[in-house]
């Protein structure tokens, strides 16, 4: 049983066999963004974006760094050991 906190604050709890979609979806999330990112030009890298002051090189890193972040969290959660910068 894995427990966490929904967007309201309200605390959810899910069995292995209730996240296997849920993991399979972030699974198909990731690789549409890798495709998007992996279609980026080398001249797009610096075009601006609809955020303020924000290249396609800055947003592209925020999205990866946040994605690091979260899987170093989870793994220090459950107190499994990875080293990932």
């Amino acid at each position: 049983m894995v427990a966490g906190i929904n967007s309201t604050g309200s605390r959810i709890e899910r069995c292995d066999a209730e996240r296997t979609p849920l993991i399979e979806q972030l699974g198909r999330a990731f690789d549409a963004v890798a495709d998007l990112i992996g279609n980026i030009r080398t001249d797009q890298w610096s075009a601006p974006t609809p955020c303020a002051d924000w290249t396609v090189r800055r947003v592209v890193t925020h999205l990866i760094g946040m994605n690091l972040d979260e899987v170093e969290r989870f793994y220090t959660e459950h107190d499994l050991w990875i080293t990932l910068r």
